[in-house]
């Protein structure tokens, strides 16, 4: 072992020991056990209405879709920023610029989306004055003095910060598990696929490392879709993977939801930490999930850390053809979850006025809510969690009490996932556009689409609009022409119909292919049923009583048609599920913050965080949608960001909000703290939201300081 390693591993756990954690703030995620915690306590709840603005820094970030996800680092004299195009060094004490590398220089294909991802964090080497960055392509190793590029670690792809142990560079990948770099030699030294059954898990949210056992923790999400068709048990998705720092070695896993067809991944960093359970000292590792429920194990073993913390219910079976769910899934009690996945289908709509209850209601004509209940052809599944319960960052560790407590933002906003038929000539039909799209620069005439057509046994590729002009060519085509005047505009021609997509809203034309199949049969033969659907949202329906019928005959022999000859497939989809406003469907809150003491499984307080804002500003909601995150400090305080009204919030450490300025946009990253010649430093990411609600996007970086503080003189 190198000696210098071994003096920093030393080092570490002298530092991780009693919870403590460096000051240097080296990691996105606080520090390797991703505490998310700061020992800083000059700002503390009887000063903090004296925060002001220290600087403002702009990254030059541009891409607006994917926003700064990653909260900055600090390394001895500089404050490191991590946007999606570039890495920028600034003066901690003025946030001037010291050097920026940009990731662009890199790019020989001149596309501005090859080497930019979604990157969730960066860590800095203290040893090497190194900062190491993931990307979609590899791993860059950067001089943390100069900003030059040094190496890259190639074919690996990832948006965590990497991990640094005993002279090795640990990453978790985006599809492929966990990879392994000698830091003198830059060799790979061991590879560790996640995968059983034919299916990988996707480590996209969660990374820690936990020096005392030598263990680095992964958790991983779902497959993404509806279906499991063909997948095995067990297999890793949906899992907490504990695996061996110097050998790559798999020493534990533990699945949290088996067959996971909801979403409902496990989020944010694994936070290690030690409990005193019983009057045993545990090595634990909290582990978050989307249903609201927390996972807290044995680090060393994999086990539940305290007895009975859950239970094996049974869940209802799948009724998709083909389709083998588990039968029985985990529920935990202890720790109390913070939110949980079921709505109440009258309850929590019964806030709405009758026109916004109508509109819900037509959305949800077929749909159902239940623990576990699977997608299904013949009813919609409504359920909170596809982007909560817990917040996708995780959550933070505050230490200032007897017992470790877990701080930690969520989100409750209603979802539908909606399973459906699709024609699998339309399938083809869309691979075959985009093949024609690579072969002709100008639209091209009829009988060149003819000549061109070739199915392709590539993966299904989305291109509706393409698709549609070109349907009439291709066999069993709908002939109706009360169809293609009065429905195929919003229907589609193919009547593969036409939706909006997670986190963008709920506009629905629902795909009419396969619709007199199932139990959706009797409301698409009924007139008056769907006449009064396309009324109520303003859509008239100009077909009479007669036509309907033929047009219903015309659907059930095509689709008889396509079961008969196997052409007809499944698949599905998330949306939100809005009222006719473009608000959460459910009662607010729509988001909060929860404590829970880890000892004793107890929620401390549960609290709504921010406030929903017309368009006027008026507040017509307490609790709102988050995607930023929380930091926690040693003087009792809780920093939280990421709601759409553009906020920055303080807590003390009962939960009562004691500080709250606007920032230019939206938080989009967890705040962080470091100290830097007597002063204490705040610092929020803002440049807006991914998603619906979010007004506006944009690039700042916001500083924070007492305004007492000087760095002449002790404060």
């Amino acid at each position: 072992m190198n000696k210098t390693y071994t003096f920093s591993l030393t080092l570490l756990i002298i530092l991780s020991s009693n919870n403590l954690v460096a000051e240097d703030w080296s990691r996105s995620s606080g520090n390797n056990e991703a505490h998310m915690y700061s020992q800083d306590t000059q700002i503390d709840p009887s000063n903090i209405q004296n925060l002001a603005k220290a600087f403002s820094f702009n990254t030059g970030h541009t891409i607006e879709a994917l926003g700064v996800q990653s909260s900055p680092i600090f390394m001895e004299d500089k404050l490191i920023v991590n946007a999606i195009e570039n890495i920028s060094a600034i003066n901690p004490e003025n946030g001037n610029l010291i050097w920026q590398f940009n990731l662009g220089s890199l790019n020989e294909m001149n596309n501005p989306w090859a080497y930019f991802t979604v990157n969730r964090g960066i860590v800095f080497d203290e040893l090497t004055s190194r900062v190491y960055r993931a990307t979609n392509y590899g791993v860059l190793e950067i001089d943390g003095n100069s900003g030059e590029l040094l190496h890259i670690y190639p074919d690996v792809d990832s948006s965590l910060a990497p991990i640094i142990h005993d002279n090795h560079l640990l990453i978790a990948t985006a599809d492929d598990g966990m990879v392994s770099f000698n830091l003198e030699t830059k060799e790979k030294a061991w590879h560790t696929p996640f995968i059983k059954g034919g299916f990988r898990g996707r480590v996209w949210s969660g990374f820690s490392f936990d020096a005392e056992s030598g263990l680095a923790f992964a958790v991983t999400g779902s497959s993404g879709g509806v279906q499991s068709l063909g997948r095995q048990e067990p297999n890793m998705q949906t899992s907490v993977i504990a695996v061996d720092a110097q050998s790559g070695e798999i020493k534990w896993t533990f699945q949290h939801i088996a067959n996971d067809v909801w979403d409902l991944d496990l989020v944010g960093n694994p936070i290690i930490l030690d409990l005193e359970i019983e009057e045993e000292d545990i090595r634990s590792v909290v582990v978050l999930s989307k249903t609201g429920e927390i996972l807290l194990l044995n680090a060393r073993t994999g086990d539940p850390v305290h007895p009975d913390s859950y239970q094996t219910i049974s869940v209802p079976a799948s009724d998709i053809p083909r389709e083998k769910l588990s039968i029985f899934q985990k529920k935990f009690s202890m720790p109390e979850p913070f939110w949980g996945t079921v709505v109440d289908m009258e309850k929590d709509f019964s806030h709405l006025n009758e026109e916004n209850l109508e509109y819900v209601k037509n959305k949800t004509r077929h749909a159902k809510s239940g623990l576990y209940l699977p997608p299904s052809l013949n009813y919609d599944v409504v359920l909170y969690g596809i982007h909560g319960g817990a917040e996708w960052f995780g959550g933070a560790i505050d230490f200032t009490a007897k017992n470790p407590s877990l701080v930690v933002p969520y989100n409750r906003d209603p979802w539908i996932i909606r399973a459906y038929h699709t024609d699998r000539i339309s399938i083809l039909i869309d691979r075959f556009v985009e093949r024609m799209n690579s072969y002709f620069k100008e639209e091209p005439n009829s009988s060149q689409i003819k000549a061109a057509w070739v199915p392709w046994d590539h993966a299904e590729i989305e291109v509706m609009e393409q698709s549609e002009k070109i349907f009439s060519y291709v066999p069993f085509t709908p002939k109706d022409k009360s169809y293609l005047a009065e429905c195929s505009s919003c229907h589609g021609i193919s009547r593969r119909g036409y939706f909006e997509y997670e986190g963008e809203g709920d506009l629905l034309y629902p795909p009419l292919v396969g619709s007199t199949l199932g139990g959706k049969r009797s409301f698409v033969m009924d007139f008056d049923k769907v006449k009064s659907l396309h009324e109520s949202v303003n859509i008239p329906y100009k077909i009479n009583k007669d036509k309907h019928a033929e047009i219903f005959n015309y659907f059930d022999k095509y689709d008889t048609f396509l079961k008969k000859r196997g052409l007809i497939s499944s698949r599905g989809f998330w949306q939100v599920l809005l009222d006719k406003d473009r608000n959460p469907a459910s009662a607010p809150p729509w988001g909060g913050i929860a404590k829970i003491d880890l000892v004793t499984g107890k929620k401390i307080w549960d609290i709504p965080f921010g406030k929903r804002l017309n368009d006027q500003g008026k507040v017509i909601a307490i609790g709102d949608r988050v995607f930023g995150g929380i930091m926690t400090t040693a003087s009792g305080l809780t920093f939280a960001t990421g709601n759409p009204d553009g906020s920055a919030y303080a807590y003390n450490s009962s939960g009562e909000k004691v500080w709250e300025d606007i920032l230019p946009f939206a938080g989009s990253a967890p705040p962080m703290s470091y100290s830097y010649k007597n002063c204490q430093y705040i610092v929020f990411v803002a440049t807006g939201g991914r998603y619906l609600d979010y007004k506006e996007n944009g690039d700042a970086i916001e500083v924070y300081k007492l305004d007492s503080c000087s760095s002449e003189s002790p404060n």
